[in-house]
This record gives C-alpha cells, sequence and structure tokens, in this order.
C-alpha cells in the first residue's frame, strides 16, 4: 500500500469523523429555534371557560334606628330565600350572577349618626351622606332599611351604591322591595347578556347598543368642532375650554369612566366648510317656516368633513363632536326621518364615530356692522355631548321602571350603579378577548414550529394567563373591582404577546423553502465526503481481513 494512499483513506474518516461529531453538532445548535416554554396546558383550560362561570355581588344590609342586627338579620335571612342565581346565557356561553347577602355592622355611634341625618336631611342628602360614611365598592351595595308604620314600601336608589328602602316592620313587601331594588338595579343582567351575545356572534337581530359602541381601547381622543360655514354673516364664538373644566371633565375623571381609558380632549373651529347636504323648506311644530335635512343625507354630511377634522394625527380612536351652525336662508334647520316628519331634532349619533347637534340660533345683525354675532352657550351643548359620549362608550343610562322605586340623578350625568354594570360587562368582554388572543397564539405556535419564542413573550403569556385565573377567583369573592383591573391587565399582556414582531407567522420559511435553501448549501459537501468514506471503510474492511486470516 503507498503511503499516500494511506494517508488519503485517513484524512477521509478524519474528516468523516469531524463532520458527524464535530462539524453537525455545531450546525444543529447554532441554527436551533429558541423556544421559551408557554403554560400550553393552562391555556387550553382557559380555552373551556371563554367567559367567567360566575360572578358574585355582595349585598349589606342595616336597619335604621335600631339598637342591635336582630331586625336586619331576620330581613337577611328572608332576603336570601328569595333572591335566586341568576343565570344568563347566550349559545353555548353561560355565566351566574351570585349575591352574597350579610348585615352591616356598625358602632352604636355610627348607627346615631345614620338615625339623625335621616331626620335632618332630604332623602338625596342623605343617600350622598352615607356613601361617604359607608364602605361601598364595586360589586358591593348597601340596602339601608328605614321602618315607617301604615305606609307601602318604596325605595330610593342613590346616584352611588346606597339605596333606601321604607316600609312596614314584618311585612313581606318591604322584603319584596328589596329583591327588587337588589336584582333589577344592581343585578341587572341585559349588559352582560349583550356582551354575551357579541362574543357569541349568535344574535339574529344585531343589538343597536352594541352596535354604536366604540371599540375597547386604551384611550381616546375627543375632539370637538364649530362648524360657521359663512362667517361674513354670523360671527360666532364658544368658550370651550370652561365647558370642558367645568362640565365635561367632572365626567372623564369619575373613577367609573376613568377607568375605560385615558381621555384627551381637543377643539377646532371651521370656517367656509361646505357641509354637502341639501335642506328642504318644511313647517315647524310652532307653524313657522323651517328646514329639515333628511336622516339619509347625514352620511353625506359626515363624509364631506370628515377627512379635515385631522383625527389621523392621534394613535388612539376618535370621538368626533361637531357643532354646526346655519346658514341664515337655511335657519332654523332640523334632522327628521323620512317616514317621521313630525319628530323634528336638532342632534343625532353615529355609531362609534361621535355625534352631531345643529345649533339653531341665528340673531338681526348688528347695526353697521353687516354681521350677526353669536355666543354658542355651551351649557345647552355640552349634556347633550355628554349623552351622546356615555351611549358610544356603552354606559347604560337607562334607568329601569319598577313600581315604588325612584332614582336620584348624578351631577356627572351617570351613576356609579350605572358604571358598575358597565364594567362589569367590560371585565367579562376582557377576559373573552385575553382567553381568544392566547389561544390563537397558542395554535400559530403549533403550526410554525420554527417560531422564536422568545422570553418576552412566555412573560406576557404567564402574566395573562395569571391574570385571567385572578379574575375568575375575584369574580367568585365579590371583588369584582380588583377583578376588573385583572381582566385589563390580562387583555394588554395578551395583545403585546400575540402581536410581538417575532410572532409575524411571514418572517418563517415553510419547510419545503428551507430544504430548497440547505439541499444546493449542503449537497455539493456532502457527496465527496460520504464517497471518499465509502472508499475509506472499505480500506478498513480489507484491511482487517488479513488479520483475521492470519489468527486463523
Amino acid at each position: 500500500m503507498q503511503p499516500d494512499s494511506y494517508k488519503q483513506y485517513i484524512s477521509s474518516l478524519a474528516i468523516l469523523f469531524v463532520s458527524l461529531f464535530v462539524g453537525l453538532p455545531i450546525w444543529w445548535k447554532t441554527t436551533e429555534v429558541y423556544r421559551s416554554p408557554l403554560p400550553y396546558e393552562e391555556i387550553r383550560h382557559l380555552a373551556q371557560e371563554q367567559v367567567p362561570r360566575t360572578i358574585t355581588l355582595r349585598i349589606s344590609l342595616l336597619v335604621i334606628g335600631e339598637k342591635d342586627d336582630s331586625a336586619a338579620t331576620i330581613i337577611i335571612s328572608e332576603l336570601s330565600q328569595r333572591l335566586r342565581v341568576r343565570q344568563v346565557s347566550h349559545g353555548g356561553l353561560q355565566l351566574e350572577i351570585k349575591f352574597a347577602t350579610d348585615v352591616l355592622r356598625l358602632s352604636p355611634g355610627d348607627r346615631n349618626l345614620i338615625r339623625q341625618a335621616k331626620q335632618s336631611n332630604s332623602t338625596n342628602d342623605f343617600l350622598h351622606w352615607a356613601n361617604s360614611l359607608l364602605s361601598s365598592s364595586h360589586g358591593h351595595y348597601i340596602i339601608l332599611v328605614d321602618h315607617r308604620d301604615g305606609k307601602e314600601p318604596t325605595a330610593y336608589v342613590g346616584c352611588h351604591r346606597v339605596a333606601l328602602v321604607e316600609g312596614r316592620r314584618d311585612d313581606p313587601s318591604t322584603v319584596a322591595m328589596v329583591k327588587s331594588v337588589v336584582e333589577s338595579v344592581y343585578g341587572d343582567p341585559q349588559p352582560l347578556q349583550r356582551v354575551l351575545s357579541n362574543i357569541g356572534q349568535l344574535h339574529e337581530k344585531v343589538d343597536a347598543d352594541n352596535m354604536r359602541q366604540m371599540k375597547a381601547s386604551q384611550g381616546y381622543q375627543i375632539s370637538f368642532t364649530l362648524i360657521n360655514p359663512n362667517p361674513a354673516e354670523l360671527e360666532a364664538s364658544w368658550d370651550i375650554e370652561a365647558a370642558t373644566e367645568e362640565i365635561l371633565l367632572p365626567f372623564l375623571q369619575h373613577p367609573g369612566v376613568a377607568s375605560l381609558g385615558n381621555f384627551t380632549v381637543s377643539s377646532q373651529v371651521f370656517f367656509y366648510t361646505d357641509v354637502k347636504f341639501q335642506a328642504s323648506p318644511g313647517v315647524s311644530q310652532n307653524g313657522s317656516q323651517s328646514f329639515r335635512v333628511f336622516t339619509t343625507q347625514l352620511p353625506v354630511m359626515i363624509s364631506s368633513v370628515e377627512s379635515k377634522l385631522g383625527s389621523q394625527v392621534s394613535q388612539l380612536p376618535s370621538i368626533n363632536f361637531l357643532v354646526y351652525l346655519p346658514r341664515k336662508a337655511e335657519h332654523p334647520l332640523f334632522i327628521v326621518d323620512p317616514g317621521d316628519a313630525k319628530s323634528p331634532r336638532e342632534g343625532f349619533l353615529v355609531p362609534q364615530w361621535g355625534g352631531v347637534v345643529i345649533y339653531n340660533a341665528h340673531p338681526e345683525p348688528v347695526s353697521g356692522a353687516g354681521h350677526a354675532s353669536l355666543s354658542v352657550k355651551m351649557g345647552r351643548l355640552m349634556p347633550v355631548f355628554i349623552e351622546q359620549l356615555a351611549a358610544l362608550l356603552g354606559v347604560p343610562l337607562k334607568v329601569p321602571t319598577i313600581a315604588g322605586v325612584e332614582f336620584s340623578s348624578s351631577n356627572v350625568g351617570v351613576t356609579d350603579w350605572q358604571l358598575d354594570l358597565l364594567l362589569t360587562a367590560k371585565l367579562v368582554e376582557g377576559v373573552s378577548m385575553a382567553t381568544s388572543s392566547l389561544i390563537s397564539l397558542v395554535e400559530l405556535l403549533d403550526k410554525v414550529k420554527n417560531m422564536v419564542i422568545r422570553d418576552r413573550i412566555r412573560d406576557e403569556v404567564v402574566s395573562s394567563v395569571g391574570d385571567i385565573q385572578q379574575c375568575h377567583r375575584n369574580l367568585k369573592e365579590g371583588n369584582i373591582s380588583s377583578a376588573y383591573w385583572n381582566a385589563r391587565s390580562a387583555v394588554l399582556s395578551s395583545e403585546a404577546a400575540f402581536f410581538d414582531p417575532s410572532i409575524l407567522a411571514l418572517l418563517y420559511f415553510p419547510d419545503d423553502q428551507k430544504y430548497a435553501i440547505y439541499i444546493p448549501l449542503f449537497l455539493p459537501i456532502s457527496i465527496p465526503i460520504v464517497l471518499s468514506s465509502l472508499t475509506a471503510l472499505k480500506w478498513v474492511i480489507r484491511l482487517l481481513k488479513p488479520e483475521k486470516a492470519k489468527s486463523e
């Protein structure tokens, strides 16, 4: 055997050894896709509970003027027997509203304060004062019972979370009134029913309230715009800053409204803006001449000014409120339905967009000036916009009609218990959104096996799963305020994980394309190594055979 051949065979075997036991492991390790472990089993378990199964409302009761809790204990016992678990379901989704009742225990001094305050204040003032004394929260409501002999039971629902029920002692109708307030006011299932309808997407008829609501977001951009089509004949001004400070901000700074997101407010004035609609002459209700625009022309009106509103400068969803000053030739101007021309109105709501108010006020021109001056009365406009804003945010402003029950109004336009109904529905929707995002993420990762799962994605997923689980526990225990923030945090974490730039499936090649890349790279290298290795192995076999023959 030639020495050169010997060296060639040894070199071939050495190359094969280095390729198999050094090169291949290094290549495998350096091209390995890093996939941080995720809680797959917990996510699949959450998929079976897309919405919370149980929501517990806590009801505390106190009888005014009693020295001990014996009377309250009797009412609580009867109330617990009458209250039933309320089932809310739609399609395959179902949840329960349960009520946990207890006696509100106070010191003798606080009992005397409540009795004296009830005697010396009006009902509304008393309920407002009682809310500041007693500790109520989202999901925890307080019923004060005042026994009045010879009086039919009546109830007064305050603008916070305290209600007063007056009725005869040991009268079943008094307990029935308490039950009506608890079930029909604080435990109203309608907002939850609409949410389940949205989640399931099985409703045959589209709900108008759901259609008009803005999509959930971390914040909203509120824009007020005054449109003056002809400033030459009408010089208009408005004190939007003062109206925002005095009327709008108390509504936006309400804890319930503020928890819906961050709000930013801006304003602008448009001059000589052509609003494209045709006003037709008509007769107003008092018999004078007026002009009208049909609701079918409103989309054209919105489209003509929408491009000029500048809503694209903010990444937040925009809520637009327009104030239109009609020209003198079309004043007064009203909005009418084609089939109901006898019911004119000055404002309308645009679902998931905003609202428009036609401001019908056109004073006579100032002598010698050639034009009229107008100061827009914001006290007239801002309550309308707050009502439209509440409808866009989904706040249930309608109060239930219950015989013998009166409702207190709120200075900010919405009550605490109404916002509680909205936030409870929002947290159920949030749990469903977060769960759906996590399920979609798991399905995507199972489909694309070579997708990188970074540690930050794992942390967001683990945080979202933990928040959802904690939300379920808080709802069962009646801590609905904490459950709402759990649900909101879960949504933010799940969206951060799902929309992470590294999760984009288009960044990863399918398997056939990977083969198309690797084969031209490794095939020219591997063929010579394989052929020379086969030759070297044959040489080793021949080398071993003579040794075996000699040994025999």
